[in-house]
């Protein structure tokens, strides 16, 4: 689950609950959080941007997860 390392997240908002997608399904995830505009309007861009960056830095899983 995601932490609050310097205590400076309020409660509500420090993205531990075990309802959170991301802590259900990954030990170490991102999750981004963008209004409704952003995501609407630059969704494309935004995947990219972050893609571009997290990319170098991960080994990803190339198996097929859901061959059928």
């Amino acid at each position: 689950m995601a932490t609050d390392d310097d205590g400076t997240c309020p409660e509500d908002f420090n993205g531990n609950d075990p309802r959170n997608i991301m802590n259900r399904l990954a030990a170490n995830g991102i999750q981004i959080e963008q209004s409704r505009d952003a995501s609407n309007d630059y969704h494309d861009k935004i995947a990219k941007a972050v893609a571009d960056v997290i990319d170098p830095k991960i080994k990803a899983c190339t198996a097929p997860v859901f061959a059928g």
